[in-house]
């Protein structure tokens, strides 16, 4: 059947948190990502798409099956290929010099995701200085990933993508 629309992926997300790594204890244990658990709604998530426009119903907040808490984030793709990434922009503390960030997913289909942090400096314009992006595989069970990223020197801010 041509023309027909690709079935809906969801994405479930919970995210534990972000974490400085060897630094002063000022920041060791501080989660620097608001609300990780989704359950307050703070921060200002940011659904964008990369190949097709992006709808607001795509990003929901829901009390299906969360890994902790009473609410997780679903993501829903119309189209499995449409390249939709979650992003949250963050100050980058002073001082920290490796970040970790960890987080739960899970997916009513099998697929293979990208997670990471991206790192820019200050002022105008700003400028990308590195990344740290990795695969993870998404199924019907909740799945723990990890990011590790070293700090490039002159990074002022950091955008999260899930």
């Amino acid at each position: 059947m041509t023309g027909a629309m690709k079935p809906i992926l969801r994405t479930m997300l919970a995210l534990a948190g972000l974490a400085a790594l060897g630094c002063a204890a000022a920041h060791a244990a501080e989660n620097l990502v608001p609300d990780p658990g989704f359950e307050t709604r703070q921060g200002k998530w940011y659904l964008r798409a990369v190949k097709s426009p992006s709808a607001p119903d795509q990003m929901t907040y829901v009390t299906d099956r969360p890994h902790s808490g009473t609410t997780c984030l679903r993501v829903a793709d119309l189209q499995t290929n449409s390249g939709h990434y979650l992003s949250l922009d963050l100050n980058v503390p002073a001082g920290v010099k490796k970040l970790r960030l960890t987080f739960f997913v899970r997916a009513d289909e099998p697929h293979v995701f990208q997670a990471g942090l991206l790192f820019n400096s200050d002022g105008k314009p700003v400028r990308f200085l590195g990344s740290a992006i990795s695969k993870f595989q998404a199924d019907g069970e909740w799945r723990e990933c990890q990011v590790t990223a070293t700090v490039p020197d002159g990074a002022a801010t950091l955008n999260l993508l899930l």
